[in-house]
This record gives C-alpha cells, structure tokens and sequence, in this order.
C-alpha cells in the first residue's frame, strides 16, 4: 500500500451514554477514513508472520468462545478492530494481552476506505487481492469445525471441539447484586485457599474471621485462587463433606471429617459468587479410567496440582495423549456440569521424564519465565540497552560500575568502609552473596558490629523494565540442580554479589553493641565495602573450633559470642525454634543437613538487621511501609497435649522432650502454623511476627533474591534522605517524624558533610508499593516454595524407585482410620491406613518406600508400606 495518506470523512453517527449522574446522553461522533492503514505484513513494513498454511479473520464469537485455539500455535489470526469493539471490556483486554504477547495483527477496517462498512466479508476481500500470494479465510462458529482440516496435527480438531456432557449435577445459583450484599455486610469476600491435597476443601480469611468451606457443593464451582463472595452458613450437613476419592491416602471418613472441622471453633460458609478468577491454565494428565475406547470422546485430565479439580476436556485422541502432561486451560464451569470444561492448546513431555516434569511443575505454579534469557528481556529499555549489557564489567558503562558509587562517596550519599575486615558466610558454591558482616572493637570496650547487605536498589530503579520483571518474578526460585534468578545473572552473581576480593556497594546496618547484647546505637547507611573472605558454612564452623589461631578467627568467635546472647533474649521473648534437618538431593544421592552453630551466628545478626529496619521504617513512614506479618496459629486440636497461642508453653514442649521426638514435634507444630506474610502497614493494624515474637519484622537482608527487600531498602533511603539524616549518624531508634507530619523537602536536596546533593522522590521511588504489588509477593513466594518442595520430592521420587528403602518413620497424628508419618531421612510427611494395629504419637515404625509411578505422577503421594512397628 505505497499511496500517499489521504483522509477523509466517512459518515457520523450517535452515541448514547450513561452519566455518571444517571442522566441519558446523545453525543454525536464523526468518523474519518484513511488510505494508508497497514496489512501487517512485510509488504507494509511490519513482518509479523512467516508462511503460514491459512490465515484466520476472527468473528466476535470465534474471539469469545475459542480461547484456547487463539493461545495455541495452529492459528494465525487477523483481529478486526470492528469485531473487536464488539466484545465486552474484560474479553477485549485479554485479546489485547494476546496481541502484545503473541504479535497478531490488529487491522484497523473501520479506519480503512477499502474497508469501511464493509464487514468481515470486505476485509477477505481485501486481503485476497493485496496478498495473492497467502491463503485466507474468514473463521466463524459455522465453519470452525472445517478449520482442522488445514493441519495434520490432530490437536486442532481437539481444540475446535467444544462438545461437553453434562452430567446430573447441579450447583446453586450465584447470587445478584454481590457488591451491593458485600458492601452491606451481608456476606464476605476475599481470596479462596483451597486444601493442598483436596480441591473440594478450601478456607477464606477476612476480618479476622477463619471460614472454612467444605465440600463441592459449598465451594459452588470456585476454584483455588479465586476472589470469592461468601456466605456465612450455620452449619455443614455430612453428607455435604467429600472426601478425596482420587487419592487412596485420604482416611479421614465424612463423618470423621466433619468432626474435626466442629472441633476447630471456626466457621462455615458457602460460596455464592466469583469476583474474579486469576488463574485458568493447568498442567495435567489424562485419567487412564475415563478413556472408552476409541474415537472422539470426553475426558478427564487430573492437574499435577491437586488444589485444582479435575478437567473435562473433549479429544478424539485419547490413545496418543494418554501419559502426556498436557497443557489446559479451564474454560467455564456449568451449574450442571459435576466438573469444569476446558480444553488443552499444548502437549508436554512424557510422564517420569524429569526435565519435563521439572518443566511442568514450573508452569503450573506461574513461573513461565525459566527459560527466558534477560538479555532478550530488557534490551529494548532505556539505559539497559544491549551495548550496555555488552559493556557490564568495563570502564565504559558508567551505570554498571563502581564510578557512582565514588562519586556518592564524595557527595556524602555512601560512606567507604573498605578498610574493615568484612567477610561473608554462606552455603558452599553460593554465588549470589546478599549479605556480609564485620566487627570491631571499640576504645570504650563495646562492639561496632556491622551487616551490609548488596545495594541491589542502587542498579534497579523503579519504572524501568527491569524493575518491572523483577517485580513480577517477586522471588529467585531455588530448586536441588538450579535456580531461576529473579535478577539477570550479570547482577545476581556479579556486580551485586558481596565477593570475596570484589569491591561492592552495600546498604548497611551498623550498632554499637555492649558485651551483655545491649544495643546502644543504631546507624544506617549506603556504603562501599572489600570483602575479605567468603567462607562457606562448614569452613566457618572449623575456623571457629579449631585451636589455632587463623585469619578473621577472632571476628568470627566474638561475632559467635554475642549471637548466642542474642538468641537467648529472644527465646526468653518467646520466639521459637523450630529449625530442622535440610533434606538435599543431588547426584542421585539424598544427604539430610543438620543446622550448624555458624547457621545459627549468621541467622541472629541477619534477624537483627530486619527487626531494626522495620522499627524504623514503620516510625519514620507509617503510611505505607512493607512489614512481614506471621499470624499466630489458628486454634485446632493437636495430636499432644500443648497451646499453639504459647509460644513459650511449645518452647518448654521442645526443651523437655529427647532429640528425636523434639524434631518429630517441630514437624507437629509447623504443620499448624500459619505462613508468614507481606502486608502494608497501610492495609493492616496487626503487624506481630509470631514465630519470632517481635511486634515489627520485614525483610531487608536478601534483595538479590527477594523483591520486597528491594522496595524496603527504596523506602529506608528515601526516609533517610528526607530527614537529612548524615551516613554516619547514629539513629539511637529516636530520630522519627511525627506520625502525621509530611515527608517533604522544598528543594529536594539534602546535606551532608557540608555538600549538598540530590534525594529521591518519595512519590516516584515508592509510586509502585501498593495492595496489588504486596499480593502478588506473597503469591509468588508461596508458588517458589511449592516448586522447592515439588521438585524436591520428584528427585526423591527417582532416587526410591530405583532401591525402595527401609527406613524409619515417626507417627505425628492419628485420625479414625489412618495415621499419618514423618520420614526424617527423606523430609516426607505421609498418610498410611490404620489397619488392626494401635499406634500413638511419637511411636517409631520401619516403612519401606515403594516403587509406585502411578501414584506418585498421577497422586503426588509415595507409596508406603509398613514393615514392622
């Protein structure tokens, strides 16, 4: 289309609109017509597509009903911006994000003289003759049968089928007007978590309330992670509980139940709406028992995440996809319908094949991104262009180098502590090294003690790409034989990582601490450091016991010393200690890790830091400041006789019981906790930490691998800089804004050691900490721990197959017809049926771990037998 642009007027038309006043409004709306609209193709200098065998003009119906087609890789469609404007506000949104995401091409035919008012029919037209070379075909509910027939691969046919069974089930109604009943108290909303091995079991939590849902008929077609409306309901009737009928390993009966859900003093509700479903593509398998033979039939495919329902899904295939992960997405749930219906757009791996199943536990948990190079992330962005990334540890990029940080040095932004003997310890091989120490003696005999954290916020700026991808990926991902850094790798194990010999820039918390742990004084501050040494745990360990004396050997026994006194005062507080063995799975070979005195000595001060931080951020910025809330446990029956809300009454269970029935009961009481949590200080008025027994706790120490350590240094510096606080003065925790005084300053320049230099914005620096950004967090956090524990149980998994050990195994709980075990040699928690013999809590029994892939692929759960009691 080479013409030069012409415009012209085309027709005008009237628009009704509703005012925000209720009142009708006629406004009238011109429409004007150009000549050079482009088709999208190279010919109009914009190459989206490579040959394809067909390309597609989508009906408004195709856009609505054929999610899972458009997702996939077997259709090339040409979006109208006519069919487009037709569909509602929440469909066009998802067109759109396939768009960016997938570069079809979005024609403007309204715009076009060629075009205009002419309808689908008009754009063929156009497209037959200035593209004679490619082949399309207008794509509608009567033909969309017929679109298989252009592929070999039998996929399509699947994906355009959407014939479903219903079967004779019937769900209730979701109510009307569920704002109108939310906003008047009548019933709740909040977010579903559904049980971790039974999707038909889910609790809501909302104003301080715990309201357990039970059974699919009170879950009403929610689904876990749905925002749900919920009403209270006075009781459940037996025969409204399920229990899990796919998994053998459920022994609790209806009845026995229900007992235990009354026993808990909670309430029940029932779910009467769905605001919002975040989360419809699954990873899962077809159930071998709801294939019938041959030819196009309905099945049912199981999610490897059994917090999920099963899926109907619609395939005349079922013998090829039969032990394949497939990739599906939930499409709509009918009131008649016993399950949801969906349809699958990708075939995964084999079932057992490890990368795959790696691969898909991935997916299902919402990290899609493990495969992504960075460098094809951020490289269309501002000042994180390719050259810089090429120029990353040369004197010519001046962002991505120390320059800044010797000019902040000068200006009295950063203070250089390279003349301390700062070292690090840390895992063995650990490359991304978030946090150091140093300590040093003072002329008064007190203690300068010092952890410098990497100044992550220094090379992440907000608003720029690669702010927004990490804030997004909130999290590393740590698995036995990877990770999947939150940071492109050039940050994480390079020009933020704390290395030994390296010099680094930190954010850093220094005290002056007494020989009694006594804290005197607290200073914060941007710094450069030289780390000395990076021990790994076990050198550190072996440094301090051995009896010679050795470089940093001093620093570490007296750093060793005084966390001692440290943790002490906080058991007395009431803090727990429920630390256990690691289970690590490498080599094939599994290794169980008992926790280390220099563990211990690196916990202790990096618990310091994050306490003092989030007393002065909450202090200085009660508006908005990132905390980590860890609620007390909900009140429920325990198999022992102990109050989950003492925490010092579990602190005297575990002091008083022997060394492996204290482990057997940590694992007790850690299946009763409740999981920590990010919240604002904005959104909440509680903000304990339970488990440390502080009333303040959030997370300053790992920026590089976690996101809201990021947003809490931006905040602590922005508050620093805002107070005209010097680097090297001392806070003494008093130093604070009244709690409704503004944050303000009128040149935006701050002073110190007599020069003058600019500060951060606090509206441009903290614009992005909001509700949303917070949830998502703690999604993600929870989704990397849930990939840790899964692919760590397949790699165990694999490892058993292969010997099917004897090993011993604890009794933590007993229910009416079953008990469920702890493996301490494998970190399992397990369920195993009661049969004729009589078992208490702490007994020791030998079970042996069967080969069983059907149970462990399909169920997620080991197959165990009892050798002997």
């Amino acid at each position: 289309m080479k013409n030069s642009p012409s415009y012209k007027y085309n027709n005008s038309f009237f628009e009704w609109k509703i005012s925000k006043r209720n009142q009708l409004l006629k406004r009238v709306k011109e429409n004007y017509v150009r000549n050079d609209i482009p088709c999208g193709f190279e010919c109009c200098g914009t190459k989206i597509y490579d040959d394809f065998v067909v390309f597609t003009i989508c009906s408004k119906e195709i856009l609505e009903k054929h999610k899972s087609l458009l997702k996939s890789d077997f259709i090339r469609p040409i979006i109208c911006q006519s069919e487009f404007n037709k569909l509602k506000m929440g469909e066009q949104k998802r067109i759109k994000d396939l768009i960016d995401k997938k570069a079809y091409i979005y024609f403007y035919d309204t715009f076009f003289d060629v075009t205009v008012n002419k309808g689908l029919k008009g754009v063929l037209e156009f497209y037959t003759s200035h593209l004679q070379s490619k082949k399309f075909i207008i794509l509608s509910e009567q033909n969309i049968k017929d679109y298989a027939k252009y592929f070999e691969d039998n996929i399509v046919k699947d994906l355009v089928d959407d014939v479903f069974i219903r079967e004779e089930t019937s769900y209730d109604d979701y109510y009307t007007n569920l704002e109108i009943l939310y906003s008047t108290g009548k019933i709740l909303k909040s977010t579903l978590m559904v049980d971790t091995y039974n999707w038909r079991n889910g609790t809501i939590f909302c104003q301080n309330k715990r309201v357990r849902i039970l059974g699919s008929k009170n879950m009403n077609r929610a689904i876990h992670g749905d925002d749900v409306y919920v009403e209270i309901i006075e009781e459940v009737c037996e025969d409204e509980i399920d229990v899990n009928v796919e998994d053998t390993n459920d022994f609790v009966t209806k009845k026995n139940k229900l007992e235990n859900e009354t026993n808990k003093n909670v309430l029940f509700g029932k779910v009467v709406g769905i605001a919002k479903r975040e989360k419809t593509e699954l990873i899962g398998t077809i159930l071998n028992s709801t294939i019938s033979g041959d030819g196009s039939q309905n099945v049912l495919v199981l999610p490897i995440d059994k917090r999920y329902p099963p899926i109907r899904i619609r395939t005349s295939q079922p013998d090829e996809l039969v032990n394949r992960r497939l990739w599906i997405e939930l499409e709509f749930w009918e009131k008649d319908s016993k399950y949801p219906t969906g349809h699958y757009f990708k075939k995964m791996s084999q079932i057992g094949d490890v990368n795959g199943e790696i691969e898909c536990i991935l997916l299902s948990n919402g990290v899609s991104y493990f495969n992504h190079k960075w460098i094809e992330l951020i490289k269309p962005i501002n000042y994180y262009n390719v050259e810089t990334i090429k120029a990353l540890n040369s004197e010519h990029s001046d962002f991505f180098s120390l320059k800044s940080m010797f000019q902040e040095i000068e200006s009295g932004q950063r203070i250089d502590l390279r003349h301390l003997n700062v070292f690090s310890i840390d895992p063995q091989g650990c490359t991304d090294v978030d946090d150091a120490l140093h300590i040093t003696t003072l002329e008064n005999g007190n203690f300068e003690i010092g952890v410098h954290i990497a100044d992550v916020s220094h090379y992440v700026k907000p608003g720029s790409t690669l702010d927004e991808i990490s804030s997004d990926r909130g999290t590393t991902v740590y698995l036995p034989n990877r990770r999947i850094d939150m940071l492109p790798e050039f940050l994480s194990a390079g020009l933020c990582s704390l290395l030994e010999n390296q010099e680094r820039g930190t954010f850093s918390v220094i005290w002056e601490i007494d020989k009694t742990g006594q804290i005197l004084s607290t200073k914060f501050t941007k710094a450069l450091i030289k780390s000395r040494k990076a021990f790994s745990y076990e050198e550190a360990l072996k440094l301090l016991n051995s009896p010679n004396s050795a470089y940093l050997q001093e620093d570490i026994s007296r750093l060793f010393e005084i966390s001692k006194i440290l943790r002490e005062k906080r058991q007395k507080n009431g803090a727990l200690d429920l630390s256990a063995n690691k289970i690590e799975v490498s080599n094939n070979k599994i290794e169980t890790k008992k926790p280390i005195l220099t563990n211990n000595l690196i916990e202790e001060f990096m618990l310091l830091a994050n306490i003092s931080v989030a007393e002065f951020i909450y202090k200085n910025y009660p508006e908005n400041a990132v905390l980590r809330k860890h609620p007390p446990p909900s009140e429920s029956p325990m198999p022992i006789d102990v109050n989950l809300q003492d925490s010092f009454n579990i602190n005297e269970v575990i002091n008083s019981l022997d060394s492996n029935k204290k482990d057997v009961f940590k694992k007790i009481v850690t299946r009763a906790m409740n999981q920590a949590i990010y919240v604002l200080s904005s959104e909440d008025t509680d903000f304990c930490h339970y488990g440390l027994a502080t009333p303040l706790y959030t997370h300053f120490t790992s920026p590089i691998r976690r996101y809201a350590d990021i947003l809490v240094h931006r905040t602590l510096y922005c508050i620093l800089c805002k107070n005209s606080f010097s680097p090297t003065d001392n806070i003494n925790h008093t130093i604070q804004l009244q709690k409704n005084e503004e944050i303000s300053n009128e040149d935006n320049t701050c002073c110190s050691n007599g020069k003058r230099y600019k500060v951060p914005n606090f509206s441009e620096e903290l614009s992005n900490i909001n509700d949303t950004l917070i949830n998502n967090l703690n999604k993600r956090h929870s989704n990397a721990r849930r990939c840790s524990w899964d692919v760590t149980n397949l790699f165990i998994y694999n490892v058993i197959r292969e010997v099917e050990p004897t090993t011993d195994a604890y009794v933590t709980d007993i229910k009416t017809n079953g008990v469920l075990i702890y493996i301490p040699d494998y970190g399992l928690n397990e369920a195993l049926p009661l049969g004729d013999k009589e078992y208490n809590v702490f007994d020791r029994i030998k079970v042996k771990l069967l080969k069983n892939d059907e149970m462990f692929y399909y169920r997620r759960r080991f197959d165990i037998e009892i050798v002997y009691k």
